[in-house]
């Protein structure tokens, strides 16, 4: 049998088992290397990424933005359209910019195109006299009709139209308006809200005096007695490109008892004139004024408001009888025909709750009798005044009377058709064909398109908007580079 022998002693008077010679070292340092090579690779992948991550994330801010300074831009689109239509093509008007934390951004728009109310075919003459042998004073703006028959009363109702065309005169049919009956105390706005008199559509047949901020809502108003206007009024009819005292929203939501049955529609306000119904505006009290119409618009097929499109101002035509409307007819001095109400199946005035209007050259055959002009703006005194009536004002059998001795800012673009005119203005040129006065028809500006463009030194965002008067936009193109 084999024998087996106990291991001896070592020198160091170990059992003979072999000692670590530093073998552990050599795989801890093994470790570390083969560890390096793992995870130097990933911290080095993980540095690139965050450092790609903060290059992407510094430039989507960068993106972002100049892309705020368009949204900024288009926060006010009414103010925008304001602002920018007094630049050009190459004309830059500097915006408010985007307020971003470590981002310096600059906004500019250009004016580059514009659209008119009113396009070829529908520029009706922008002013018409239908008293015989009258016609509109000379040194008032825009194209005046002149009869073929002088001496025809009824000649110049052969060259009209229901709807606004070239070469033609504009004869609007009238809107359905609303029968509730409103009281000429105005509503209020609560506490809270800026002072405001509100005011909506409805029937009114007691006098109504407007004398501090007042805001006429969207709609159809008629009249059976004076509207007055006076000095220390600021008044804004409709919702619209000129900003009042309140909107229609706030309005129908928070005035103070606001009625039920609001009869708010449309943008703008259109005024409708009947029996001894008027509009008398003066500031003989030495206080300012200011009256703002907003031009009309209604939803496309709403036949019973469409023909308030465009119109700011209109009077109820043609003679009461008993039974029945019946046209105005003067002998020698005027034939209106009695208005219609509506657009596809239009009925007559009187069988619509609408009365026609007695302030008509009817009353001047009459000695004794004075005649009040339907329209009178009177202005003896010379302080801030500013008056603007860009809807069509069609009253062809009342007179259209202005008295601005000082020059004062009256400005009625949509046109006029009365019965006839009397104006004493000191905006009149010399001589009077200087058309140095703005009534009549004078082409408006109902949207603009502009080139909006935000940098912020390395990125440039460039776009086109479409803007209009009332606010409304639509952005066309837009592109960041």
């Amino acid at each position: 049998m084999r024998s087996h022998r106990a291991p001896q002693p070592t020198a160091h008077g170990g059992s003979g088992r072999t000692q670590d010679e530093g073998s552990v070292l050599v795989l801890t340092l093994l470790f570390i290397i083969v560890g390096g090579l793992v995870v130097v690779p990933l911290m080095n992948y993980a540095m690139s990424v965050l450092k790609a991550n903060t290059v992407l994330s510094d430039k989507t801010k960068r993106v972002e933005s100049v892309k705020a300074g368009l949204r900024v831009a288009l926060a006010d689109p009414v103010s925008l359209y304001e602002q920018c239509g007094n630049g050009g093509p190459n004309t830059p008007v500097a915006l408010a910019p985007p307020q971003i934390a470590g981002q310096t951004v600059t906004t500019n728009c250009y004016f580059v195109d514009f659209a008119t109310a009113q396009s070829a075919d529908e520029q009706h003459w922008g002013l018409t006299a239908t008293q015989r042998d009258k016609v509109p004073p000379l040194e008032l703006k825009g194209s005046s009709y002149v009869s073929p028959s002088p001496s025809d009363i009824t000649a110049w109702v052969a060259d009209t139209t229901t709807t606004s065309a070239t070469g033609k005169i504009w004869l609007p049919n009238l809107p359905v308006h609303a029968l509730n009956r409103r009281s000429s105390t105005p509503f209020q706005m609560p506490a809270g809200f800026p002072t405001c008199s509100v005011y909506f559509p409805g029937t009114y047949t007691d006098p109504v005096t407007l004398n501090g901020p007042t805001f006429f809502t969207s709609g159809i108003y008629y009249f059976e007695n004076e509207v007055r206007v006076v000095g220390g009024a600021n008044v804004v009819f409709g919702l619209g490109a000129e900003q009042g005292c309140s909107d229609d929203q706030e309005a129908a939501f928070y005035a103070v008892n606001a009625p039920a049955t609001h009869n708010i529609n449309g943008l703008g306000a259109t005024f409708v004139f009947g029996k001894a119904g008027r509009l008398a505006v003066t500031n003989s009290n030495s206080n300012s004024i200011r009256l703002k119409f907003n031009q009309r618009y209604v939803q496309p097929g709403d036949d019973g408001v469409a023909p308030s499109e465009g119109v700011s101002i209109a009077s109820v035509n043609g003679k009461l009888n008993v039974a029945v409307g019946e046209p105005l007819n003067v002998p020698n001095v005027n034939y209106v025909p009695l208005s219609l109400v509506g657009k596809t199946s239009p009925t007559a005035a009187t069988a619509s709750d609408y009365v026609p209007s007695t302030l008509t050259a009817e009353l001047m055959v009459a000695p004794a009798t004075t005649f009040t002009p339907i329209i009178d703006i009177n202005l003896p005194s010379n302080v801030d005044t500013d008056i603007s009536i860009p809807g069509y004002v069609s009253v062809p059998q009342g007179i259209m009377k202005v008295t601005n001795p000082h020059g004062k800012s009256v400005v009625m673009a949509g046109g006029v058709l009365a019965s006839t005119f009397e104006i004493a203005d000191g905006r009149a040129g010399a001589p009077a064909t200087a058309q140095s006065v703005d009534i009549g028809f004078l082409q408006s500006i109902v949207q603009r398109t502009f080139r909006i463009v935000s940098t912020n030194g390395i990125i440039r965002s460039t776009a086109v908007v479409q803007v209009n008067q009332n606010g409304a936009y639509a952005v066309n193109t837009w592109e960041v580079q």
